[in-house]
């Protein structure tokens, strides 16, 4: 596992995209948040931008 310093600005926007995918989202998924930060930050780190997602309901 790498350790990764996050700007706080990079933390906030991250977080803002996550509060406006999760706004309608089930529970399951909003109790997923924590890890979906991590797959966020990690696309970031490798790709350098918040990327455009969604959460959606798998069968």
């Amino acid at each position: 596992m790498r350790l990764v310093i996050v700007p706080n600005v990079l933390r906030d926007a991250i977080n803002a995209r996550l509060d406006d995918v999760l706004r309608d989202a089930p529970a399951e998924a909003i109790a997923e948040r924590e890890h979906l930060y991590q797959q966020v930050l990690a696309y970031y780190d490798e790709h350098g931008v918040i990327p455009e997602c969604s959460v959606v309901k798998s069968a």
